[in-house]
């Protein structure tokens, strides 16, 4: 039998990322693909290619995480369908970096969302949460709210990238 997942705070994942960055031979972009990787092998062991994976992602690192799995699932001949939200106007480096790679081999366009009406979710579609993950520090309101208990309310499966968006990993 497998020993529980452990569940670290804030501080302790980012320090983590932080020492792996400083004491190996990986930057932060490479970190993120590993990661994406990872998560990638774990979907692909669980899901048929029959099935549309919904990816819903923000413009912070964790958005760059969901790219960079769109990336990987696409790469291995699932069906993925990208959407954005932006929620404040700025992209990380890697977040550019991963939308960057994505567009030059999945000719689908990253869809922007703009109302709730924007995103389109079927019955049996797989959706992965990439809007938010450790680093949320605030509630979340208007649009992205709005789009999380879409996701939430839809009925289908969920897959979190880093953690459910909208909670927040240090506190009960």
């Amino acid at each position: 039998m497998n020993p529980p997942p452990k569940i670290f705070f804030v501080p302790q994942i980012k320090e983590a990322d932080k020492f792996t960055i400083q004491h190996e031979p990986i930057s932060s972009i490479g970190l993120m693909e590993r990661a994406a990787s990872a998560c990638t092998k774990w979907i692909t062991q669980h899901f048929s290619k029959q099935e549309t994976f919904i990816i819903v992602c923000g413009n912070g690192n964790n958005g760059g995480d969901g790219l960079a799995v769109a990336r990987q699932l696409h790469l291995s001949g699932y069906l993925v369908q990208v959407y954005l939200i932006e929620t404040n106007g700025k992209y990380t480096d890697d977040f550019l970096a991963n939308r960057e790679q994505l567009e030059k081999i999945n000719k689908a366009p990253v869809k922007q969302i703009l109302s709730p009406t924007d995103l389109t979710i079927k019955t049996g579609d797989i959706v992965i949460d990439a809007l938010f993950g450790t680093g949320l520090s605030k509630p979340v309101t208007g649009l992205a709210a709005a789009i999380i208990t879409l996701i939430n309310n839809s009925g289908t499966k969920i897959i979190a990238i880093d953690m459910p968006s909208g909670l927040f990993a240090d506190k009960q």
